[in-house]
C-alpha cells in the first residue's frame, strides 16, 4: 500500500498484551476459560508505546483501513475522500489534517492517474 499511516497503537511492542479480566495477570497470547481459568481482553500498555513526533492524521489512517489493498477501488476511493474533504464531510478534524490529507490524496491521484 502506497500510504502506510500507522497508529502509535499498531506500532505497541508490549511482549504481554492480554491482561486477564479476573486476576489481571498478564499473557502474551489470548487465554479462554475453556482451557484455562483465565479470561483476557486486549490492553497493551502504554509504556511500550513508541512516541511519534507528529500526531497521527486519523483522516489517512481512515482512508487506509476503508481503502484496503484493492488497488483498482483505490482510484474510486481517492476521489470519494477527496469529494469529502472539500465538502465539508471532515470538518470535525484539525485544520492541518484535512490540508495534509488533501495534499497526500491528490499526489495520490495524480500518481494513479499516471499509472
Amino acid at each position: 500500500m502506497l500510504l502506510t499511516s500507522k497508529t502509535p497503537l499498531s506500532m505497541n511492542t508490549d511482549k504481554e498484551p492480554h491482561r486477564c479480566v479476573m486476576c489481571s495477570d498478564r499473557f502474551s497470547r489470548a487465554q479462554s476459560r475453556t482451557h484455562t481459568t483465565h479470561e483476557t481482553v486486549y490492553v497493551p500498555r502504554d509504556k511500550f508505546t513508541p512516541a511519534t513526533t507528529h500526531p497521527v492524521n486519523q483522516i489517512l489512517a481512515n482512508f487506509r483501513i476503508t481503502a484496503g489493498t484493492d488497488r483498482d477501488a483505490l482510484a474510486t476511493f481517492t476521489a470519494l475522500e477527496l469529494h469529502a474533504l472539500t465538502g465539508h464531510d471532515r470538518d470535525s478534524h484539525p485544520v492541518e489534517h484535512r490540508t495534509h490529507a488533501t495534499l497526500v490524496l491528490n499526489r495520490l491521484r495524480t500518481f494513479l492517474d499516471g499509472a
